[in-house]
């Protein structure tokens, strides 16, 4: 089964571009898509179009059964699609117990009450939540609620399931537990899901893929790993992780980077945005890629130690590097490291790892 979005397009009155802009792309069964990007830039508006809450000015959504049939679903309300949706906050009802907000799908569908709250109580127990039927939702903590929405988008076998901004509620402990829990959960259903997070730690921890947009256009979909190590535009690359952008020159498989007078070297990454030599180049350093040396070490760049924070495996220094030699302008960069003997004002070299860096057309 797969669902593919052909060219959405959505216009708001008033606004100074198109909330979603000829966006395409397709999910396979079994596979977790990430919407990703700032606010406003479109990621709920597509998943609202393709939950059927708001319609396209453009476009097309079609749904691939296994044996091959299309459907195309583009004007079809919500409740005609079969789809399960996770709301941003859940949309429980306080004056029902847990299993009668997991059953109120089947009850507007006409399902008899045993049977649905039955098929609540499998609901409950594939979410792990076997004995919490009879329970006040009051009762239960944020991370029982979210499995509590998942129960109830699953009830109905959604051929896909929709989830907005699942974990924002959660506080950063219970966040990193449950966003474990939810990509196996989400994988031993077998759906097509798609998430909408600005949080990139949930999309790298839960998606198979990620789906970056900006303004309504989707700059680039890729897995975690792509778009974060080979990233095909400097917006990108801005948004995805963290990194510090730099302009570079190229030598055939290699990255030059000359900061205050000393130029060090990196491989190319193999990259769609990588540049030729005749191009005003980017490159993206992120912060594994940089080690700290003494200030004098060879073929270093020579820093000032701004800031530092400790990360429990490491510590993360915050290195301000001369541009030019004599220049007033200056170069921060983000590294991480083991050692917690540097402090702030602290004079340091920088030296790149020789990691492969993504060199990008500025």
């Amino acid at each position: 089964m797969t669902l593919a979005i052909h060219n959405l397009t959505r216009h708001f009155a008033g606004a100074d571009h198109a909330a979603v802009d000829d966006v395409s792309f397709t999910v396979g069964a079994n596979e977790v898509l990430a919407l990703v990007g700032a606010s406003g830039s479109g990621k709920t508006t597509t998943l609202r179009m393709i939950a059927g809450y708001e319609q396209p000015d453009a476009g097309r959504i079609v749904l691939d059964d296994p044996r091959g049939a299309s459907r195309e679903i583009t004007g079809e309300p919500p409740q005609r699609r079969g789809f399960g949706m996770v709301f941003q906050h859940y949309a429980l009802f306080p004056h029902m117990s847990v299993a009668e907000n997991v059953a109120f799908g089947l009850e507007a569908r006409g399902v008899a009450k045993r049977e649905r709250l039955d098929r609540a109580r499998q609901a409950l127990g594939r979410v792990g939540l076997d004995d919490a039927g009879a329970r006040p939702i009051q009762s239960l903590s944020g991370g029982e609620q979210q499995r509590v929405a998942l129960a109830r988008a699953i009830i109905i076998d959604p051929p896909v399931l929709l989830l907005d901004e699942p974990l924002s509620n959660l506080d950063p402990a219970r966040r990193q537990e449950t966003r474990e829990w939810l990509r196996l959960k989400l994988h031993e259903l077998g759906s097509i899901a798609i998430l909408v997070t600005h949080d990139q730690e949930d999309a790298f921890a839960i998606a198979d893929r990620m789906a970056v947009m900006h303004q309504g256009r989707l700059l680039q979909i890729g897995t975690p790993d792509e778009l974060y190590h080979r990233p095909t535009s400097v917006r990108v690359a801005e948004f995805v992780g963290r990194s510090t952008l730099v302009g570079a020159r190229r030598d055939g498989d290699r990255a030059g980077i000359e900061l205050g007078g000393v130029t060090q070297y990196a491989p190319v990454a193999s990259t769609a945005g990588n540049g030729s030599a005749a191009d005003r180049l980017t490159a993206v350093i992120r912060p594994e890629m940089l080690a700290l040396a003494a200030p004098n070490a060879p073929e270093s760049w020579r820093g000032r130690v701004e800031a530092r924070r400790y990360a429990g495996a490491h510590y993360v220094y915050r290195v301000r590097v001369p541009a030019s030699a004599g220049g007033s302008d200056a170069v921060a960069f983000e590294i991480a490291c083991d050692q917690g003997s540097y402090v702030e004002g602290s004079e340091v070299g920088v030296k790149l790892l020789g990691r492969p860096i993504a060199l990008l057309a500025s």
